[in-house]
């Protein structure tokens, strides 16, 4: 792994009257969970609560109960990447979750972001939550390519994300699942969602193209 100080990195604009960013293109793969602590995420949550209200750590994996909605995103914001996180649920009672890809603007239930879904049996499935691409439906999300790719509760599923340029490509465990084009934004915060849903991550790996 390297440190987080050998990036290639590019500034660029948010949104008109927004702070000044920079995205980061990953020169080498990262461990963006340490396996030890919450060092380099932060939380939102609905209800104002600290982290530990939803999030711990645990024999070296993260862990989300569920309760109350919100999410994590990393501190700082990417693109041209691959992300690669390996999860699974943590009940028999699977529910909900997600990953969110260019998450941008203020924290806050929901997030602007390209919305990867996590409930059980819709895995695959991605929603533009206040982003655009080409294939963003009226109404609803992109069905999955293959609703079948998601392993059975209890076992861990490994999900990818290829976000080269203004693409994104979605893996569900080998399988291609979905593909957005001409994606805007095109980079930022990587998002790990709570809603209703107990799982735990092993890895959140981000590797370069």
């Amino acid at each position: 792994m390297i440190s987080f100080i050998q990036y290639y990195i590019s500034p660029f604009i948010l949104a008109a009257g927004s702070a000044m960013a920079m995205e980061i293109k990953p020169v080498g793969p990262i461990e963006l969970f340490n396996g030890k602590d919450l060092t380099g995420w932060v939380s939102t949550l609905q209800d104002g609560s600290a982290a530990a209200k939803v999030w711990s750590v645990q024999d070296g994996t993260l862990r989300c109960s569920g309760q109350p909605f919100g999410y994590l995103r990393t501190e700082k914001s990417w693109t041209h990447y691959h992300l690669v996180v390996e999860w699974r649920w943590t009940t028999q009672r699977a529910g909900n979750s997600g990953l969110f890809l260019h998450l941008t603007g203020p924290d806050k239930i929901w997030p602007k972001a390209f919305e990867c879904q996590g409930a059980h049996r819709h895995q695959g499935e991605v929603f533009c939550v206040g982003t655009q691409a080409v294939e963003k439906p009226a109404e609803g999300g992109l069905k999955s390519m293959d609703a079948t790719a998601e392993k059975p509760i209890g076992e861990w599923n490994t999900y990818e994300a290829i976000c080269q340029g203004d693409t994104i490509t979605v893996i569900l465990n080998g399988k291609e699942v979905n593909r957005l084009t001409r994606c805007v934004p095109s980079g930022g915060a990587i998002g790990l969602q709570s809603e209703n849903g107990a799982w735990e991550a092993r890895h959140v790996t981000i590797k370069p193209l």
